[in-house]
């Protein structure tokens, strides 16, 4: 609650029910809907963004300034994309 100054914070509706408005949402929880209403399917937990908060944790713990941190970040992906990857497992078979 400290981190972030709430009364300076625009906070907005998530996308999925933005197009909604609190009637139209109250009725849906209302009459159970919730289960049956087809929502947009948003994948925020994919592997690509476990990878890309791990190191944008790593970052921030090793360099301070917001401009390095941007560097460092920008060589570990320049660093990636050199190395040779392996696409699925069969990959791995001798």
């Amino acid at each position: 609650m400290d981190v972030i100054n709430w009364p300076r914070v625009d906070v907005t509706e998530p996308p999925p029910v933005a197009q909604f408005s609190p009637d139209d949402l109250q009725c849906i929880v209302n009459e159970g809907l919730g289960d049956k209403f087809l929502f947009p399917r948003l994948s925020c937990h994919t592997q690509a963004v476990k990878r890309t908060v791990k190191l944008a944790t790593e970052a921030a713990a090793k360099v301070r300034c917001p401009q390095k941190r941007d560097a460092f970040i920008r060589t570990i992906l320049r660093s990636r994309e050199k190395m040779p990857s392996l696409e699925t497992k069969n990959d791995f078979k001798l």
